[in-house]
């Protein structure tokens, strides 16, 4: 107890310490400099902007790694002193940034899609066809708040959209199968409530375009429950653990509930009009954990790789299984194995990993200087090394979980993304 005293002690110590350092030199009236830089020994570089809405943070040992936080707070106010003063103190109490390389020797790979294709054909699709229809969407026109527009290929075509409007938004969409019927599942945001459900819609014909709004009829519940905001569908690939009873093999899909702070995993059925239907589930409470994928599992516990919100750092939480029973125990902080701050702001799942030819593939989030700003593809060679990294600014999410499908949403928000692009480009 002692020590988790002390520990929290220095946290305070340390971050009164910046608020008063802050204080003196952003409220300094003689200062001509416009921008004050603070350098973190042998990890970050800071630069505040006094009149800027912005702050810029560099890795000194990895020029490619910059973010741009957007900041909440009027410039030379104490709520600004004390935002950056938060940033500063997180700064601090992160270890120097460690490669996903360590990630990979804790995923069961049979927990990850090997895709019937080669390196050439995806190639072909990142830097060819996705590339081609964000010149397209670009030309859209922005809405003054957050939203998303939702995209369907099937071998590289355009099979479906979901665009958004008043009522509704969708977003985080996977390709979901079930006794071979294809399923779009997403999240469908209300922003008015503030509120989101997991909804779907049939993938039936392939040879036509289907073109919706958000509050389309067409569009199925599946999971809702009343002043809770639901998220991140992420279907298992494979069997969670084989039952002795066939119905028990039905696919699951894991969701975070943002309101509860819990994880929910749903059994997913099929009836025979192909409505999606709940036939069980399984929950956690107290789990910190959003954008969440199932790493692996055995009988006695489940692996969940995601991004831990109090700190937005990766990490996996293990989880263990009750005896006689598939709920799950409570989670406290010690059931967390692992935690990774791979990049302040690229620490999010942005859909399911994949594997082609024995390299692996994550898309991760890229959440500044908004949420929406883009993602990276990263691919990782057979000996679990970094190869490459591919940029897409505005795509928020993408699923190769059921290649030859496709699926990604667009951010369809305000123009402030283009502000930073070139200040992106420059590092990435």
């Amino acid at each position: 107890m002692s020590n988790y005293i002390g520990r929290y002690l220095l946290i305070i110590n340390k971050l009164l310490i910046t608020i008063i350092f802050l204080a003196k030199l952003l409220f300094k009236g003689n200062s001509k400099k416009e921008y004050l830089i603070i350098e973190f020994k042998n990890k970050f570089c800071l630069k505040i902007n006094k009149n800027s809405k912005y702050l810029e943070i560099k890795d000194k040992k990895d020029c490619n790694e910059i973010e741009i936080i957007r900041l909440n707070s009027k410039p030379n106010s104490i709520k600004r002193i004390w935002e950056i003063a938060n940033i500063i103190n997180l700064l601090t109490l992160i270890p120097y940034k460690k490669q996903f390389e360590r990630l990979l020797e804790e995923i069961n790979f049979n927990f990850v899609k090997t895709l019937d294709t080669n390196k050439k054909e995806i190639n072909y699709i990142l830097d060819k066809k996705i590339r081609s229809r964000l010149k397209i969407l670009n030309k859209i026109n922005r809405f003054k708040k957050d939203c998303y527009y939702l995209e369907v290929l099937y071998k590289g075509k355009v099979i479906c959209s979901i665009s958004p409007n008043n009522n509704f938004w969708c977003a985080d969409p996977f390709i979901f199968k079930l006794k071979k019927n294809f399923f779009l599942i997403f999240e469908r945001y209300n922003p008015n409530t503030k509120f989101g459900q997991i909804d779907y819609i049939p993938l039936n014909n392939l040879d036509s375009r289907l073109d919706l709004k958000a509050d389309s009829k067409v569009i199925k519940t599946l999971i809702k429950i009343e002043n809770n905001h639901l998220a991140y569908p992420s279907p298992t690939n494979k069997p969670i653990y084989a039952r002795q009873n066939k119905n028990d093999l039905l696919p699951w899909i894991l969701i975070d509930n943002f309101s509860e702070k819990s994880l929910i995993r749903y059994q997913v059925g099929i009836k025979s009009d192909k409505k999606l239907y709940v036939k069980s589930k399984e929950s956690v409470k107290n789990a910190n954990l959003i954008d969440p994928i199932v790493i692996n599992e055995d009988k006695s516990q489940i692996s969940i790789l995601g991004n831990y919100i109090l700190s937005r750092e990766c990490c996996i939480l293990i989880i263990k299984k009750k005896k006689g029973g598939n709920y799950f125990n409570g989670i406290d902080f010690s059931d967390i194995k692992f935690r990774l701050p791979l990049h302040f702001a690229k620490s999010r799942n942005a859909g399911r990993f994949f594997i082609v030819q024995k390299e692996f593939y994550r898309p991760v989030q890229i959440t500044s200087p908004v949420y929406g700003s883009g993602l990276i593809i990263e691919t990782y060679t057979s000996k679990k090394i970094l190869s490459k990294r591919r940029r897409y600014d505005r795509i928020h999410h993408i699923d190769f979980g059921s290649y030859p499908f496709i699926t990604y949403d667009y951010y369809l928000g305000r123009n402030e993304i283009r502000e930073q692009i070139d200040l992106f480009e420059r590092f990435t």
